[in-house]
């Protein structure tokens, strides 16, 4: 059977950047009962870009166990809520200082804010 090309998301390893991915990932690959798990931990293998995310995996043997095997450990290690928070707060709190108050600036912090801030919002409801 050929499957059709599926246009899987990839993940950098950027905890605020979990979350976006899995649901993609669910969506595309995860919840799709025609690919089996072997199928599923190879495009979940080719989703993690280089470093330490596609280490988590890199080790395991491409069966069906393994599939569900590296499914929980990134979770484990990125589907946590409190981390998460703390890098949207770290990344607001680190942003550089508005010197002079120029429009870029403040267009800068603006949208900074606008980005992290809904995302604490939400997490704390």
């Amino acid at each position: 059977m050929k499957l059709p090309k599926l246009s899987v998301p990839t993940f950098d390893g950027k905890v605020l950047n979990w979350k976006n991915f899995w649901e993609q990932f669910d969506a595309t690959t995860h919840c799709k009962t025609a690919l089996n798990e072997t199928k599923k931990l190879i495009y979940l293998q080719d989703a993690l870009k280089d470093g330490p995310t596609r280490f988590v995996i890199q080790g395991s043997t491409r069966t069906a166990e393994s599939y569900q095997e590296a499914i929980k450990c990134l979770k484990e290690l990125y589907d946590r809520p409190l981390l998460i928070q703390e890098e949207h707060i770290r990344s607001i709190v680190d942003v550089v200082p508005v010197k002079n108050g120029s429009e870029k600036e403040l267009h800068r912090l603006y949208d900074i804010a606008t980005q992290h801030y809904p995302a604490l919002k939400a997490a704390n409801q």
